[in-house]
């Protein structure tokens, strides 16, 4: 009997860069199947895949035993295939009803929107999860897991025969857990497979039948959920024992940094007192509407302090406002990130700088050049220490490798294609020539010099990264011109790989750059031109949307010919 879904040898991979690797799924009729894995497993985008919202580079999708090709998320729809994503997908100024509806709005005989009818049917559905709401409630005065209920409601309300749920439970109180499980159960029993992506091991025990374990970008395995231990399920996610996990230890200091006495505002908070020391993590749990958010809120100045004081290293602060509390060291990272957290239509600069206005803008006068400056500092240090971090992992793989392979490091071009070390690595095809261990070093936290050569194995087969590339990678950061590396462009009749994709941050006019190399040397001369040919035959031209750079072994590319180009095209 075939599979109520299939997936086969699945594979994805972002600017060269490989994320999923023949991957398997199987969901039967009637089954919950959980699909478990670290942060950065690869389940979201199996998930996105499945769903419409990424295509598969390569690999078989099998609904009902038949192969599909999911195109979009109307044709995922089209397949019976819903996904409650974990970020919500919500119009905050539509009613519940609106929401649960869109696009598939019932209709009166002059064809017009049925709202009376509209609101009945999502009330009824509303009623069914025990959830106490109206439908005709805006989305926006709803909290987080009345949101997320909204969500589920949505997707599982029009007869889908495959349901995904990423982490639905992450907001939800007790009850509305228990009517969620009660939901899935009547889904069952109707033969819909339901794919249960959490990371709560008692949900997983509660309700699921198998259990799909990915790592890395990989097919672990899949086992069946009674038969299987936590411990058991960890290993399988992290690739060792549950006791050669990290252990915690208690490192914080007896010096109390936040004291906090009688804190009351409203009725959420009321006469909260707590003390946390400096090195601590303080954690506060409770049910949703208990009031942790908005004590948070109320010591970053975002709620009015009824009554109450604070104490900031032995010292009391009045609080009258998110200004004060930034002054005073505080900070807040809030519930909804997307939301309340960024300004999402802004850039990094923006929301880099936004609460240190100070600092370039004063006496009505906006200092544009100092506060690039300032985002930069705050952007590059992370920006860096996230490529370091990176090619210490990529380091490590590769003595772990060589010491069981007795090799050295001038075989490391040998070792791009060995599975071995590719397991190592974790399925990310990527390795470090000798060069970058000087660049591990403390010179790279002085000057953040970039890697001069990396071999990078993609999909689309071996290239060396040149240093002039390196080049052009730091001077395009560094000016805050937003582009990709090695972005297959798709053309009429074929498909490229520009060497950088970039985009012009105020007029979002796209530039293709291509550096071409060796040009002393006819066979690169010839390559070169054949792929010009090819820009130019799909309106891609040199100088107006394309640009081109060139060196040869007596005439490097220079930092100084990149920023003249940058500058003129971008800045």
């Amino acid at each position: 009997m075939a599979h109520l879904l299939e997936m086969k040898n699945i594979c994805k991979s972002f600017s060269g860069v490989s994320v999923l690797k023949n991957n398997h799924l199987e969901l039967e009729a009637g089954e919950v199947h959980a699909l478990l894995g670290e942060n950065g497993a690869g389940k979201s985008t199996l998930i996105k895949i499945l769903g419409g919202v990424y295509t598969k580079d390569s690999g078989q999708i099998l609904v009902d035993g038949q192969e599909v090709e999911i195109t979009g998320v109307e044709s995922a729809k089209e397949h019976g295939i819903r996904i409650i994503h974990q970020e919500l997908m919500l119009i905050p100024d539509m009613t519940i009803s609106e929401n649960i509806f869109i696009g598939q709005e019932p209709k009166t005989k002059a064809g017009t929107v049925d709202k009376k009818k509209m609101n009945e049917m999502a009330q009824g559905f509303l009623d069914s999860m025990h959830l106490d709401l109206k439908s005709t409630q805006f989305i926006r005065d709803l909290n987080i897991a009345q949101q997320q209920m909204v969500e589920i409601i949505r997707a599982i309300s029009f007869g889908a025969k495959i349901i995904v749920m990423d982490e639905p439970t992450s907001s939800l109180t007790e009850n509305e857990v228990d009517a969620l499980f009660e939901a899935i159960k009547a889904l069952k029993a109707k033969n819909v497979g339901i794919i249960y992506i959490s990371h709560r091991m008692a949900e997983l025990d509660a309700i699921t039948d198998r259990i799909t374990v990915m790592r890395d970008g990989e097919y672990i395995d899949t086992v069946v959920t009674k038969e299987t231990t936590h411990d058991d399920l960890v290993a399988l996610m992290v690739g060792r024992k549950l006791g050669d996990l990290y252990q915690k230890h208690e490192n914080y200091s007896d010096d109390i940094i936040l004291k906090v006495e009688k804190l009351a505002s409203g009725k959420e908070v009321k006469n909260v007192d707590f003390e946390l020391r400096r090195g601590e993590v303080l954690g506060f749990s409770g049910l949703v509407g208990s009031g942790r958010s908005e004590t948070m809120e109320c010591i970053f100045g975002l709620r009015h302090k009824d009554s109450g004081h604070i104490y900031i290293e032995n010292k009391e602060v009045d609080i009258k406002n998110v200004k004060t509390a930034i002054n005073a060291g505080i900070g807040l990272v809030p519930e909804d990130r997307k939301q309340s957290g960024i300004y999402p239509i802004q850039g990094i600069r923006f929301n880099a700088t936004i609460e240190i206005l100070d600092k370039f803008l004063k006496k009505g006068r906006y200092n544009r050049k100092k506060e690039i400056e300032l985002a930069k500092k705050l952007t590059l240090k992370k920006y860096y220490q996230l490529r370091k971090e990176e090619l210490q992992r990529e380091l490590q793989a590769c003595q772990m490798y060589m010491q069981k392979a007795d090799c050295k490091k001038d075989m490391l071009e040998k070792m791009l294609d060995n599975e071995e070390y590719e397991r190592l690595l974790g399925g990310r095809r990527h390795s470090v020539k000798k060069e970058l261990e000087n660049w591990m070093n403390e010179k790279y936290e002085k000057n953040g010099s970039h890697p001069e050569n990396l071999i990078v194995k993609g999909t689309q087969g071996k290239f060396l990264r040149s240093k002039s590339e390196a080049i052009i990678d730091k001077v395009l950061y560094t000016n805050g011109i937003p582009f990709r590396y090695e972005d297959k462009l798709v053309l009429e009749n074929t498909f490229l790989y520009p060497d950088f994709t970039a985009r012009h941050p105020k007029t979002g006019q796209v530039y293709y750059w291509e550096h071409f190399g060796l040009m002393d040397q006819p066979e690169y001369i010839n390559r070169a031109c054949q792929k010009i040919k090819m820009y130019c035959e799909n309106g891609i031209i040199p100088g107006i949307n394309l640009i081109l750079t060139y060196e040869t072994k007596e005439n490097p590319l220079s930092i100084d010919q990149v920023e003249k180009i940058v500058k003129e095209y971008f800045l």
